[in-house]
C-alpha cells in the first residue's frame, strides 16, 4: 500500500517541515525582508512572504501526496531558493546590511568576532543549507518511485 513505499517516513517528515515553514512565512507576513541589498516592508515584503509561504506549502503537500507534480514542485522550489541565496551570497552589500541589522540587536557581536569572520560563517552556512537542499533533491530522485515514476532499478528502491 501507500505506506509501504520506500522513503515514506523521511519524505513525509520533510513535508511536515515544509508546511511548518509555510506557516512561519505567513505568520511573518508583515516582517521586513532583505531584497537587493536593502530592507523592504509593506506590500513587497508581504508578497515575498506570501510567495514563499505558498511555495513551501505546495512543496509540503507535494511531498506528502507523492504525486509526480510533487517532485516537480520540489525541484522548482529548490531552484528558486538556490537562485535567491546565490544572489545574496554574491551581494556583499546585502550581507553587510543584514549583519549590521542583527548586530544592532545583539550588542557588540561584530566587534567581538570581526566582520570578515561573520561574513565567512554566513556564507558557509548558506552553502551548507544549499548543499542540504540539493542533497535532499538527490534523495528524492533516488526515491522517485515514491512519486510514481517508473524505471527505477529494483536494487535502489
Amino acid at each position: 500500500g501507500e505506506g509501504k513505499r520506500k522513503g515514506t517516513f523521511t519524505i513525509r517528515t520533510a513535508a511536515v517541515f515544509f508546511i511548518l515553514s509555510a506557516a512561519l512565512e505567513l505568520i511573518s507576513i508583515t516582517s521586513d525582508v532583505s531584497i537587493a541589498g536593502r530592507f523592504v516592508g509593506g506590500l513587497i515584503a508581504s508578497f515575498y512572504h506570501l510567495f514563499y509561504g505558498t511555495l513551501f506549502f505546495g512543496m509540503g503537500i507535494g511531498l506528502w501526496r507523492g504525486r509526480k507534480w510533487g517532485l516537480k514542485v520540489m525541484l522548482l522550489g529548490t531552484i528558486l531558493y538556490t537562485i535567491e541565496k546565490v544572489a545574496y551570497l554574491l551581494n556583499k552589500e546585502a550581507q553587510l546590511l543584514e549583519i549590521e541589522r542583527v548586530s544592532s540587536q545583539f550588542g557588540d557581536l561584530v566587534d567581538l568576532v570581526g566582520i570578515e569572520t561573520i561574513l565567512q560563517m554566513t556564507n558557509l552556512t548558506f552553502l551548507l543549507i544549499l548543499g542540504c537542499w540539493w542533497g535532499f533533491m538527490g534523495y528524492l530522485y533516488v526515491r522517485r518511485a515514491y512519486f510514481g515514476y517508473r524505471g527505477q532499478p529494483e536494487g535502489n528502491q
